[in-house]
């Protein structure tokens, strides 16, 4: 038997429900050939199992399944079939060989789909003998969750996977299965894909028809987006599902990647028109709090802070929360008068909310007798980091939806951060 035929013969067992299906006798392994069977062993999909306890008997045509029974002998135990329908046959010997087991296994089958993927992450089962993380997978800018299923078209799969938070929170989730695929979805915006079609065996060598999947990827993606434009009818929407942020801009739909900057983006979306400082931005979208971080190296931490680097926090001092700012006020006047010059209004406000930020601070930051309290360069980091994440996020959005990007380009990203549309714009998040 051809690898072919063996590779659908492992997969069509895959999915199906009866847990003896995964196990092949040495009988099987006959009749498909021991040295396709070995390639499959070889590459992790098969394992070796516990020996049978039961046997096919062949004393007769009746081919009876039989218990295996062992004797002693001298130096070893003897497997015998003993069968009770006809007197005339009795004990019939068995052969070692016959009682060898192989199964599927789970574990090497899933680790080499994600090899073969290219993705260097290692799968995580979430639900036992049916579900696989298979991590984050790329595509165009945009990270997907994949997953291995099996059993999507069994009477119970909605019962079993609908409660899976990792699999139910993914937006637009990439599901391999073995061969079914099934005519409902469990997941409304889920890809699914049949290996079947996707394994490729070229001069005794598996892999997966990357080129073939992707097609497969964007085509279904388009006719999900295409079948919910009916009943997505908000113009603007800013909202993350899972982990993916879908965004709407003038009815132009698009799905991005997780970024802080994101996050950052919706915090001035929903308040308009009102100054955010980049240390409240910063700290709403953190993980990482005040004390952490006077206290700790960034080594310390387990997640990076996306705008955050070792040199960032040399010399971070917080003192009770309060900020020093560095950058000389006389220097902001100069730089208002000079929008003055050049009648830039919107410089000119920009400029004049982060004097009174300073002035206010810098009240704030001043102990008894006028002394300045102890403070370090901490407002500039914030404005840097907040300033990075934004920028960062835009650059991703401007290579999907250059119109939005225009028109959120225009947040001030300062000390002080705004969101100023011309207009008023009935986002939904």
């Amino acid at each position: 038997m051809t690898l072919i035929k063996v590779l659908k013969e492992i997969l069509n067992r895959l999915d199906t429900p009866d847990d003896n299906a995964l196990f092949f006798s040495f009988d099987d392994i006959t009749e498909l050939s021991g040295d396709t069977f070995q390639f499959f062993l070889d590459i992790g999909f098969i394992k070796p199992a516990k020996p049978s306890s039961t046997l096919i008997c062949e004393g007769c045509e009746e081919r009876c399944i039989k218990p295996v029974e062992y004797i002693s002998g001298k130096s070893s135990k003897h497997a015998y079939i003993s069968c009770d329908e006809r007197q005339d046959i009795g004990l019939i010997k068995v052969n070692p060989e016959r009682l060898k087991r192989w199964q599927i296994d789970f574990t090497g089958f899933v680790k080499r789909i994600v090899k073969f993927v290219g993705i260097n992450e290692t799968p995580r089962e979430l639900i036992n003998s049916r579900l696989w993380s298979l991590r984050k997978y790329k595509i165009e800018e945009i990270y997907y969750n994949i997953f291995f299923a099996r059993g999507l078209t069994w009477t119970d799969a909605k019962k079993v996977f609908i409660d899976n938070k990792p699999f139910n929170d993914s937006l637009f989730p990439i599901i391999f299965v073995p061969t079914q695929i099934p005519k409902e979805e469990i997941l409304p915006n889920s890809i699914v894909l049949s290996l079947e079609s996707l394994f490729v065996i070229e001069d005794e060598k598996l892999s997966i028809d990357i080129i073939k999947m992707k097609r497969l990827i964007s085509v279904k993606k388009e006719k999900i987006i295409n079948l919910n434009k009916d009943t997505v009818t908000d113009q603007y929407v800013f909202r993350k599902e899972g982990y993916s942020w879908l965004i709407v801009f003038e009815g132009k739909r698009i799905i991005m990647e997780d970024y802080k900057g994101l996050q950052d983006i919706k915090e001035l979306l929903l308040k308009p028109y009102k100054s955010i400082s980049s240390k409240d931005l910063f700290l709403r979208n953190s993980t990482l709090k005040i004390s952490e971080i006077s206290q700790s190296k960034i080594s310390d931490f387990a997640e990076i802070e996306e705008g955050f680097t070792e040199e960032t926090f040399q010399g971070f001092d917080i003192n009770d929360g309060k900020k020093d700012f560095t950058r000389d006020i006389q220097e902001l006047e100069n730089e208002i008068e000079e929008a003055k010059k050049n009648n830039d209004i919107g410089k000119i406000e920009l400029l004049n909310q982060e004097r009174e930020f300073f002035l206010e601070s810098l009240s704030k930051n001043t102990g008894l007798g006028g002394r300045k309290r102890k403070m370090g360069d901490d407002s500039e980091r914030f404005r840097k980091a907040v300033s990075k994440r934004i920028n960062d996020a835009l650059k991703k959005i401007k290579k999907e939806h250059n119109t939005l990007w225009q028109h959120l380009d225009k947040i001030d990203r300062g000390y002080i951060c705004k969101y100023k549309p011309e207009k008023t714009l009935p986002w939904k998040f």
